[in-house]
């Protein structure tokens, strides 16, 4: 019914809404009309990157050639080194002065291009930060549009390459099935005649007959070899004729498909551009980019202001000095003055050689010393004047800064409100875009057909809104009793927020009370950390004496084992006894001591007034050795 009567209204009032058309010049009809590149942008920005992103391969290309080329003149530097070193002691010194030379020279030339490298690394630098400084629905349709270009051509060069070395491979494989089929033809031609020749053969045993079809049969086998080897000669060649058709197809198909993913990415352009709320997107990031230019500008001249006043006060300190100066020695040029009127006058009265002779010395210095002034005096008036000078060039250096730091606040101003009307305009074009909203339901049937009549547009539109407006209507009633509901309960809990409140003050005094409690057990832990510390520090020195007792204990073992079988080989060379008879003799010896066992051999001799006794012993695998003599007296 609403809907009727709204109609009804609108005829009455002379098709008010009949026909509806965009605001001419907003981004909505720049939208609704955009269908060509030439609606690609919303403040130039599509230019802008199309040139950054250029600007941003030509500086990557020239630092790829500016590198190359000192890799280049780095290998001339150590090839003219090499060449030095290389010079036989015979060399002239003309050789010599020639290799230093061509060393010098290809420093130099190094010098020359590792400095274009630098500026070749800045320039790629800065190329790249100005293209990531510009960004936007639009902007990053335009970036993938020239990345999409790039690829095709990558793709497009591929596919020439390809079906150039395709039809090199095509005809060498044309040859090779060539060559191949006319050593089939051979070998099938020869099948034939050896079958007549051993057909004739079989109908009429001969022995021509026989002759003839061995001949028949020799030729075959050649001609069958024959085949076998064009086969193998020439499959490699058929085999790359198949594989560069494959190479072909797959370089034309990935070509295609680029130069398809080209074309789409061109489209989204248009698309990006036909789409408003991209359009206010793309405005705020152009805005964004101008508000951080101009403040860049702004801190810029409020440097360049602030350095002036800086240079300003320094000059007008510089002219109160010098004109300190200027007194001063103006001063000294008066005194100095004074000084050879008296000396002069001290000589128009001097009488005799000497006293002349003293009188023209002190007039002579008097007058070097008021020269000496009278330039030191007009030294400092010109530096009075240089330093007032100075000072008027700074008071208008001053005043040129803070003129331009005013013009770069102002335009920063401007930006500030401009990106703040984007931003707002976005916000509203974002709202406008969300589904069921009715605004952007007639706003998209305008843009479709601006020329058409939007009346029922309108009228949906308003109605929509009327339901929402019931909806809500509703909605706020029901509200309006819950929060009735809410004020009672929220009366109830402040009654039970002060019974809580008495409860949470005895709480606040429990745990004051706890808390000394706490303080008093925590001086208690201190102690009982600190007695923990000094068991853990003694029981790590017990741990490394025990330590040291097993290994010690260890080692007294094999001690004692070694003395066991050491007191068993002694006890084995103790029990040899001496051969009887004089001379030299045999004996042997054994011992046993604490389950180790020993035996002892050795050499004995008997004279008439010494005996000698020489004697080894093996135990547990320890060896002793001895030896004795005695003599008679």
């Amino acid at each position: 019914m609403i809907k009727y009567l709204t109609a009804c209204l609108l005829l009455i009032s002379s098709s008010a809404f009949a026909q509806l058309t965009m605001e001419a010049g907003s981004e909505y009809e720049k939208a609704a009309t955009c269908t060509a590149l030439a609606c690609d942008e919303v403040d130039g920005e599509g230019t802008a990157a199309d040139a950054a992103y250029d600007a941003d391969v030509a500086a990557k290309a020239a630092l790829v050639a500016a590198t190359k080329d000192v890799a280049t003149k780095t290998t001339a530097v150590t090839a003219a080194e090499a060449a030095v070193t290389a010079l036989a002691a015979t060399a002239t010194d003309a050789e010599k002065t020639a290799a230093a030379l061509a060393v010098t020279n290809a420093k130099a030339a190094l010098v020359v291009s590792a400095t274009a490298e630098t500026a070749a690394t800045t320039a790629a630098a800065t190329a790249a930060t100005a293209k990531a400084a510009l960004t936007g629905p639009i902007v990053t349709a335009v970036y993938a549009a020239k990345d999409a270009s790039v690829a095709s051509t990558a793709a497009a060069t591929a596919a020439a390459t390809a079906a150039t070395a395709d039809a090199t491979a095509q005809t060498a494989a044309t040859a090779a099935k060539a060559a191949v089929a006319a050593a089939k033809a051979d070998q099938d031609a020869k099948q034939a005649t050896f079958t007549a020749a051993q057909t004739a053969y079989t109908a009429d045993p001969t022995a021509a007959k026989l002759t003839a079809q061995n001949a028949a049969a020799t030729a075959y086998v050649t001609a069958t070899t024959a085949y076998d080897k064009a086969v193998t000669d020439n499959q490699k060649a058929i085999d790359a004729g198949v594989a560069s058709a494959a190479a072909l197809k797959t370089a034309n198909t990935a070509a295609t498909a680029a130069a398809t993913a080209s074309t789409a990415a061109n489209t989204a352009i248009i698309t990006a551009a036909a789409d408003y709320s991209s359009r206010f997107q793309q405005d705020v990031a152009n805005e964004t980019l101008d508000l951080a230019t101009s403040t860049a500008a702004q801190a810029k001249a409020d440097t360049a202001a602030a350095t002036a006043v800086t240079t300003k006060a320094t000059a007008d300190a510089t002219v109160t000095t010098a004109k300190a100066t200027l007194v001063e020695k103006t001063a000294a040029q008066t005194a100095a003055a004074k000084t050879l009127t008296e000396a002069n006058a001290t000589l128009a009265a001097a009488v005799g050689a000497d006293a002349i002779a003293a009188a023209t010395t002190a007039v002579t210095a008097a007058t070097t010393a008021s020269t000496a002034a009278t330039l030191e005096t007009a030294t400092a008036q010109s530096a009075v004047a240089t330093a007032e000078a100075a000072v008027i060039a700074a008071g208008l250096n001053v005043t040129s800064t803070a003129a331009a730091a005013t013009a770069a606040a102002v335009v920063v101003k401007a930006d500030t409100a401009a990106l703040a009307a984007a931003n707002k305009a976005a916000a509203q074009a974002a709202e406008y875009a969300v589904t069921g909203n009715p605004a952007g339901t007639l706003l998209a049937a305008i843009q479709a057909d601006q020329g058409g009549e939007h009346g029922d547009d309108v009228v949906d539109a308003i109605s929509t809104n009327y339901g929402y407006t019931q909806t809500n209507a509703t909605a706020i009633t029901a509200n309006t009793a819950d929060i009735a509901t809410n004020t009672t309960g929220v009366a109830a809990n402040v009654t039970r927020l002060d019974t809580h409140e008495g409860l949470v003050t005895t709480n606040i005094a429990n745990i004051a009370t706890n808390t000394t409690g706490i303080a008093a057990n925590v001086a208690r832990l201190d102690v009982h950390e600190g007695l923990v510390t000094q068991n853990i520090a003694d029981i790590a020195a017990n741990k490394s004496q025990i330590a040291s007792n097993q290994s010690q204990i260890a080692a007294l073992g094999d001690e004692v084992y070694s003395m066991r079988s050491g007191i068993a080989a002694t006890l084995a060379t103790a029990g040899m006894p001496m051969a009887p008879g004089k001379g030299w003799g045999m004996s042997v010896g054994v011992g046993s001591y604490e389950s180790e066992s020993a035996i002892a051999a050795g050499l004995t001799f008997a004279g008439e007034k010494v005996n000698f006794k020489f004697a080894a012993g093996s135990s547990g695998g320890e060896t002793t050795l001895s030896a004795g003599a005695a003599w008679n007296f």
